[in-house]
């Protein structure tokens, strides 16, 4: 576990908030922008990245082994609500 001391709440306009150190952010690979969990848990505050789930789609865009070519899917048997 990696802790930090000093870390401060500052002002930002209306709302407080605090800055996570750059080896933080490096640690948990967030990015600006990414969504984050609070959780206060025996008097300590959980910080958790929210990761979205990638749709099927997405997950095969990121995919680079070797695909096989020699079975064919078809839709043509499906009922009604199935789905490859």
């Amino acid at each position: 576990m990696t802790t930090l001391k000093g870390v401060k709440l500052s002002q930002w306009g209306n709302s407080q908030g605090i800055r996570l150190p750059k080896s933080i952010i490096e640690l948990l690979k967030l990015n600006t922008g990414d969504d984050l969990g609070l959780e206060v848990k025996n008097n300590q505050l959980i910080v958790t990245p929210l990761r979205k789930r990638k749709t099927v789609a997405e997950r095969f865009a990121e995919y680079r082994g070797p695909i096989e070519l020699d079975e064919v899917f078809s839709d043509d048997n499906l009922r009604d609500g199935e789905y490859i």
